[in-house]
């Protein structure tokens, strides 16, 4: 009998283990990182293009102005920003970036970021009069506590 008693108390704790995992959310080998996030129960991070908005005006032939949109709880890194123009030349841009926020990062260490709105003057060496230009931006961004977005790229016609 305690044999019997033993074996049925070993049966009930590994039903109970056996039921309280399968409420777990199972993370599965190649599952896009946001359906993973979402699936720990953290809110889902925003497509790219909405959490990383990015427009470019053009002052005259040799100056922009990039505006870079954040929603809250998101930011981009500033040394992970790049800037060129199409079609390639050796044209040289030199950006004017705002004071930023520094940032202790898990992967990258200390980085300076940007939260919000901000403004970066861009003075180009050289820009076609004719014809379009395309500015290239490079950039990349995180979602606090959450997920890191891969390197962007976004290319705005002035």
């Amino acid at each position: 009998m305690t044999l019997y008693r033993t074996l049925i108390t070993v049966l009930a704790a590994l039903l109970a283990v056996s039921c309280a995992r399968a409420e777990q959310p199972t993370l599965q080998f190649g599952q896009p990182q946001m359906q993973t996030t979402q699936a720990l129960g953290g809110d889902e991070p925003l497509p790219e293009d909405e959490a990383f908005k990015v427009e470019a005006l053009a002052m005259d032939t040799s100056h922009l102005l990039v505006r870079f949109t954040m929603p809250e709880g998101y930011y981009l890194y500033r040394d992970r920003t790049q800037f060129s123009l199409d079609p390639a030349k050796d044209t040289q841009i030199s950006p004017e970036w705002p004071a930023a926020v520094a940032h202790h990062d898990e992967h990258f260490g200390p980085v300076a970021v940007y939260y919000g709105e901000i403004d970066v003057p861009l003075a180009l060496a050289e820009a076609s009069a004719e014809g379009e230009n395309v500015l290239e931006v490079k950039l990349q961004g995180c979602k606090e506590d959450s997920v890191c977005y891969p390197p962007m790229r976004r290319r705005i016609a002035f």
